[in-house]
């Protein structure tokens, strides 16, 4: 709504200048003022008796009507910035390495087919088929079963934090998924008008957030043209605070409701008519900057 009042101001303040210089010119060439009726009513009833009334008279009418209207469409257009990928982004290629099966009285060695973004099943061994009609049956050595020292934990799995989505959903945020950023976890992404960037976390510490925003800056820094993208990065309950050189500072707050208090305090401008393209064009791309950094 600010903008569009700005739009109407501006517009007025351009009509009254182009006015002003349209009077001065008339006046300043022809005597003529483009305010006074009388003056009309001569051109009138000069046109009417067909009279000569100079080609550049009409000329510099239609010239001062045309910057006018141009002018007040340059002002007030709808100023619509296209986002462009300056280098593609290409998702990771992962090879394993040659598997080699031994057997207790054979070995036989089978290189397992490359991985591309997908498992694929191994080579099969070649075994005869029908073991029991052989005369020469090659015994196989029992596989030992894997020590529970040796088994892989499953990782602990990631807390979840609905109230932090609620908060930043009530006050018109869009939330994206909240991405793993140089080993350090986020909880919570979301996005709003202006090129904003919200993210944050609970129970860590402000140099491990600024290590992730300054990975997400580089990004953006290699993937966009003239687009500045501001990033607002906060810490619920931070296990160390440090000095950061994150511009603007990291937000602290000891509990949710703080937070709250001040997500509520900075509700997220509603997108009108016009910059509402601008900011889907600007929600893709930042779900391709998650994805993206997600495969690092």
């Amino acid at each position: 709504m600010n903008k569009k009042i700005d739009n109407i101001l501006l517009g007025v303040l351009w009509l009254i200048a182009a006015t002003l210089i349209t009077c001065f010119w008339f006046n300043t060439i022809y005597g003529f003022n483009i305010f006074y009726g009388a003056h009309w009513d001569y051109l009138a009833r000069t046109q009417a008796t067909n009279a000569t009334i100079k080609t550049s008279f009409y000329l510099s009418m239609i010239a001062c009507t045309t910057i006018a209207i141009s002018g007040l469409y340059i002002l007030i257009r709808p100023k619509f910035r296209h986002i462009k990928l300056r280098k593609h982004i290409e998702k990771p290629h992962i090879k394993t390495t040659n598997i080699t099966t031994t057997q207790q009285t054979t070995n036989v060695q089978s290189p397992a087919p490359t991985i591309d973004m997908g498992l694929t099943r191994p080579a099969r061994l070649n075994i005869p088929g029908n073991l029991s009609q052989s005369d020469n049956t090659i015994p196989v050595a029992p596989i030992a079963p894997i020590s529970t020292a040796t088994q892989l934990t499953s990782p602990a799995p990631k807390k979840d934090y609905p109230e932090l989505r609620e908060m930043f959903e009530s006050a018109g945020y869009v939330i994206k998924p909240a991405p793993k950023i140089s080993g350090i976890q986020t909880d919570l992404l979301a996005i709003g008008t202006n090129e904003t960037v919200f993210i944050g976390g609970v129970n860590i510490s402000t140099a491990d957030l600024e290590k992730a925003i300054k990975t997400m800056q580089q990004v953006f820094f290699d993937t966009l043209d003239d687009i500045e993208i501001t990033i607002v990065g906060f810490v619920v309950e931070p296990t160390e605070i440090t000095e950061t050189k994150h511009i603007p500072e990291i937000l602290t707050f000891d509990t949710f409701d703080e937070l709250r208090e001040y997500v509520s305090e900075h509700p997220n401008e509603e997108p009108d008519d016009d910059m509402r393209e601008n900011f889907e064009a600007f929600s893709t791309y930042i779900s391709t900057v998650i994805d993206y950094i997600g495969k690092l």
